[in-house]
């Protein structure tokens, strides 16, 4: 028999799951995969500020040098058109990883293909960043050094 205002223990413990699970999707900050794929938005949008924003560079670098190294890679790419898609992702440490895509160059053209490319993503103050020096020279052209 049931008794009036009590709840019942598996109605309880499912509304906590939920709980628990809404705060780990907002708290829990941005996934690598995720980080990548905006990084390839802003690249293929030459949004040089967001390029810049998700840019890591070690030894760091003054905000408004990265920001023209990308202007001139923008610059440079002007007609460079790409399409892209993530294979995979791994994460061998807690502040380091990397996304692999198939990156197709040329992509308004018959002949296209597809190749694999790795971004090596760092997590700097909670956001993943962009390791810049390690993406391959063949990816886009002009890539900042």
């Amino acid at each position: 028999m049931k008794s009036a205002g009590r709840a019942n223990w598996i109605m309880v413990t499912l509304l906590g799951i939920v709980v628990a699970m809404v705060v780990l999707i907002f708290l829990g900050g941005q996934s690598p995969t995720a980080a990548a794929k905006e990084f390839m938005i802003a690249l293929s949008s030459r949004d040089i500020d967001k390029l810049a924003e998700m840019s890591y560079f070690d030894p760091p670098r003054p905000i408004e040098d990265i920001k023209a190294a990308w202007k001139r890679t923008t610059d440079y790419g002007k007609y460079y058109k790409f399409a892209w898609i993530v294979k995979h992702s791994k994460s061998p440490q807690t502040d380091r990883a990397s996304v692999t895509m198939d990156l197709t160059k040329d992509s308004n053209k018959p002949s296209a293909y597809s190749e694999a490319f790795p971004i090596e993503l760092v997590k700097v103050a909670g956001k993943w960043k962009v390791d810049v020096k390690s993406l391959s020279r063949p990816m886009y052209p002009a890539l900042p050094r």
